[in-house]
């Protein structure tokens, strides 16, 4: 959940700090991602649009979102 979180931040304030460390972090917590299959990579990043798209609401509803696209690539 940390890895979207970042990567959630990254797309909203792409101007994020530059320190040593910050490559390393992104790769880190990027690499999970990068590693897994096609099929769960697709899962994955369709979380993180999803995310993304609700971060403006007050109460989200990512929950019923996760389940369609779970479902959706179940299928």
């Amino acid at each position: 959940m940390a890895a979207v979180t970042l990567l959630l931040h990254q797309c909203c304030h792409p101007a994020m700090d530059n320190s040593p460390s910050q490559p390393n972090l992104q790769q880190s917590i990027e690499e999970p991602i990068n590693t897994a299959p096609p099929e769960v990579q697709m899962i994955l990043r369709a979380i993180i649009r999803a995310e993304k798209d609700n971060l403006h609401l007050k109460k989200t509803r990512v929950k019923g979102d996760i389940l369609k696209i779970i479902k959706t690539a179940i299928q």
